[in-house]
C-alpha cells in the first residue's frame, strides 16, 4: 500500500497550481493531506475526490484555519475528527490516523495536547518529564 501525506498550507492555492497532476503519476492507494484550510462547501466535486479518489475532508470550526483530508482509492467506510479539525482517523479496508501537528503544545487545545503526547510517547517522538 503506497500512502503519501503533505501539509500543503492551503489546499485551494495548491490545486489552483495543478500541483495534484502528479497524483496521476504516482498514484498512491491514500493521500493524506493537512493543513487544508477550507470546507467541503468551498470546493468543486473534483477537488474534494481528485482524479477518482474517494476525499473525505474534516473542517476546523473557524474558517481558513487548519484541516485535514483524506483521498481514498477505495472506499472510505467511517471518519472520527476531532472539533478543531486537526486530527481524522479514517476507516476502509484499514485503520489510518492522519494529523496536523501543531509545533508547540501552547497553542492547541487541552484534548488535542493530550493526544499529540500520548502518541509521540507510544511512538519513542518525545519523553514525558
Amino acid at each position: 500500500m503506497k500512502i503519501i501525506s503533505w501539509n500543503v498550507n492551503g489546499y485551494r492555492a495548491v490545486w489552483k497550481k495543478n500541483v495534484f497532476d502528479w497524483v496521476n503519476e504516482f498514484k498512491p492507494d491514500v493521500l493524506c493531506v493537512q493543513e487544508t484550510k477550507a470546507w467541503e462547501e468551498q470546493l468543486t466535486k473534483e477537488q474534494i475526490n481528485p482524479h477518482g479518489y474517494t476525499g473525505c475532508f474534516s473542517k476546523a470550526e473557524k474558517k481558513g484555519y487548519s484541516g485535514v483530508a483524506t483521498s481514498d482509492s477505495s472506499h472510505i467506510q467511517k471518519v472520527l475528527r476531532d472539533s478543531e479539525s486537526r486530527i481524522s482517523i479514517v476507516r476502509a479496508d484499514y485503520w489510518l490516523q492522519t494529523t496536523m501537528e501543531s509545533t508547540s503544545l501552547t497553542y492547541i487545545s487541552p484534548m488535542v495536547s493530550k493526544i499529540k503526547l500520548a502518541w509521540n510517547t507510544k511512538c519513542g517522538f518525545m519523553k514525558l518529564r
